[in-house]
C-alpha cells in the first residue's frame, strides 16, 4: 500500500480505520481475481488473501471456517 497508494505502513498500524479500509480492499482484490478465474466464491478470496499457496490457503480457510462457526455457536454473531 506505501507503493501504490502512498499509505505509510506506521499509518496502518495506528490508524484502525485507515487499517480496515485497506484490508477490504485487499480481500476484494483477491475476490476480484477469483471471480475472473472462474473461483468466484469468498472462500477463494480469503484464502488468496492470506497466501498464494494453495497448501496454506486451505488451513487459513479450515482456521477462519473453525473461528466462524464458534462465533456462531456462541450466538455472538
Amino acid at each position: 500500500m506505501v507503493e501504490r497508494f502512498g499509505i505509510p505502513k506506521s499509518e496502518l498500524l495506528t490508524n484502525m480505520c485507515q487499517a480496515l479500509m485497506v484490508q477490504g480492499y485487499a480481500l476484494r482484490s483477491e475476490w476480484d481475481w477469483c471471480r475472473r478465474t472462474g473461483r468466484g466464491d469468498i472462500w477463494c478470496a480469503i484464502g488468496k488473501y492470506h497466501s498464494p499457496t494453495a497448501k496454506y490457503q486451505e488451513i487459513y480457510i479450515r482456521k477462519v471456517w473453525g473461528a466462524y462457526q464458534s462465533i456462531l455457536s456462541r450466538g455472538v454473531f
